[in-house]
């Protein structure tokens, strides 16, 4: 991510704990492992799973073993 935010592709990351606008957000979920489960776009309740493809909810991941990382992409 550090790389990302000195290309100027990434405005801002943090862990889950420290986000102050979840809806704004695109969050990579990944488990106690290290595997990541999913990587959501932005929204309120409803979200895109680029890993999957389907619709998800950042909800489906939380209090079950997931962490989470969340990101703001730097728009034009």
């Amino acid at each position: 991510m550090k790389t990302l935010i000195r290309q100027g592709a990434v405005s801002d990351y943090g862990k889950r704990e420290t986000c102050r606008q979840p809806e704004a957000c695109y969050w990579i979920v990944y488990d106690r492992a290290g595997n990541i489960k999913a990587i959501l776009g932005k929204g309120q309740t409803i979200r895109k799973n680029f890993k999957t493809g389907r619709v998800d909810s950042l909800a489906n991941y939380q209090g079950k073993g997931y962490a989470g990382i969340w990101f703001q992409i730097k728009e034009q």
